[in-house]
């Protein structure tokens, strides 16, 4: 009697540790993990409506030194805009673009530019790994997850999942095993410059509490392994709403 209750133990004790195990690898409950960490879903869904001032370096032409840059970003709900002013061989350069509605464009030195068919697929494919990043997908049966292998990110192990959607890019998100915050988001991308799809990583570091969500400071890209920007957040400004006309055509 008393050898069959401590099998019991022993069977139930290996039951949890198999569920917890089940659980910590099934890929629905790292990003809720992960959404938790953040500051949960309504302090997420802020980024939906920001104002933000970044600076940094990138270092993407061949044979040229990294260059600063310092840069402005709106977003209100689906629409968004981005300048920024880089010096290029010693002349400043100042490039916009822009999301409102169905409308793509861009103003480069002040004059307004059609995009590439190209350009105009690669900005959808970062709409989209944008979205994955703010963690909003959980219950969008079009996305499938799965989990990957345990990595490291720097010197942290961390926990990545797998996001696939038909018509979309393979997208692999990683977490800080510890805090459940993204620390990584790895993507195929398209070079422009050269025409070839390349591994594009975005590192997430340096995070701090802006009213109640976590959100990293700091953003390192890496393609095929180069490191081609570094750049760090200067201002943050949740918003309640901005006007239209920031976004609209020039």
């Amino acid at each position: 009697m008393r050898m069959s209750f401590f099998k019991c133990v022993v069977i139930a004790f290996y039951s949890l540790v198999i569920h917890l195990a089940t659980a910590q690898d099934n890929p629905q409950a790292i990003v809720k993990k992960a959404i938790a960490a953040h500051g949960g879903e309504e302090k997420i869904a802020r980024l939906n409506r920001v104002h933000s001032k970044a600076e940094g370096t990138i270092d993407m032409l061949p044979g040229q030194p990294a260059m600063p840059f310092a840069g402005e970003n709106w977003r209100m709900d689906g629409d968004s805009k981005m300048t920024v002013s880089i010096r290029v061989q010693g002349i400043k350069m100042v490039v916009t673009d822009a999301i409102q509605g169905d409308t793509q464009w861009r103003q480069l030195q002040g004059i307004t530019q059609e995009l590439s068919k190209e350009e105009v697929a690669e900005i959808q494919e970062s709409r989209y790994v944008d979205r994955l990043a703010k963690l909003g997908f959980l219950k969008d049966d079009a996305i499938a997850l799965a989990t990957l292998p345990e990595s490291k990110i720097g010197d942290k192990p961390a926990l990545g999942i797998l996001a696939t959607s038909q018509g979309r890019r393979n997208v692999k998100l990683y977490f800080d095993k510890a805090t459940g915050l993204l620390s990584k988001v790895e993507h195929p991308a398209l070079d422009l410059l050269s025409g070839k799809e390349v591994m594009e990583e975005l590192v997430l570091s340096d995070y701090q509490d802006k009213d109640g969500l976590k959100y990293a400071m700091r953003s390192t890209i890496y393609r095929d392994g180069k490191k081609i920007m570094d750049g760090k957040v200067t201002e943050l400004k949740f918003v309640d709403t901005l006007d239209r006309a920031i976004f609209a055509r020039p």
